[in-house]
């Protein structure tokens, strides 16, 4: 690219409509009167209860319906170096 990598501002509009699309992602559950927990792991032996294994130990739930929402961690690809300026995560971007 001539004289070199062209930087991309996120600025003005952009941060504000995403955090208006997140604040509707991350109300819609409360919304639609659905509960929710947070864990790391998540085991089931009875149908309808499930145990949520938190920082506190194991809670668990029953519900007619569960859902297991599961998350990742960005990855880079070998050999592209993540400098958080020209090569950003998705992390990065929403930090």
């Amino acid at each position: 690219m001539e004289g070199g990598p062209r930087r991309i501002s996120c600025s003005g509009a952009w941060p504000r409509r995403f955090a208006s699309e997140q604040e509707v992602v991350e109300n819609q559950p409360r919304r639609n009167d659905v509960d929710g927990a947070l864990g790391r792991e998540a085991t089931s032996s009875m149908p309808h209860t499930i145990g949520v294994r938190q920082d506190r130990g194991e809670e668990r739930y029953t519900a007619e319906f569960i859902l297991i929402a599961v998350g990742t961690f960005p990855a880079a690809p070998p050999g592209v170096p993540v400098d958080g300026q020209i090569v950003l995560t998705s992390d990065a971007i929403v930090a």
